[in-house]
């Protein structure tokens, strides 16, 4: 079976056939790999308004105390919606693209 047939057809997930060797290895790969690619090319974020369109505009209008973004480089995508959020907690594990300053005026924790 080749690697189209057995994870594009969504009978399988990457990775979780992965022995913790090729879990490491993945892991190592990802890690700076969105970072260094989109350092290639001058990466700037614009999908504010398909960001609305998605996901933001759909979620109830209410303020959420905690917001937990996972894989969001610098956060960049949690513009629309920081000021309905208390603080944001990002999972990221490219240091060098972590983001220092708060989203808009909320806080955010790595």
């Amino acid at each position: 079976m080749t690697f189209e047939e057995r994870y594009f057809s969504g009978k399988c997930l990457f990775g979780d056939d992965l022995d913790a060797e090729g879990l490491a290895k993945w892991y190592a790969d990802e890690e700076r790999g969105y970072y260094d690619l989109a350092k290639s090319f001058n990466w700037g974020y614009d999908h504010y308004a398909l960001d609305r369109f998605n996901l933001f505009d759909r979620l109830p209008q209410k303020h959420y105390p905690v917001c937990i973004a996972s894989g969001c480089a610098g956060g960049d995508e949690l513009q629309s919606v920081a000021d309905r959020v208390g603080r944001f907690i990002a999972i990221e594990p490219a240091e060098a693209i972590w983001r220092k300053e708060p989203v808009g005026i909320t806080p955010i924790e790595i």
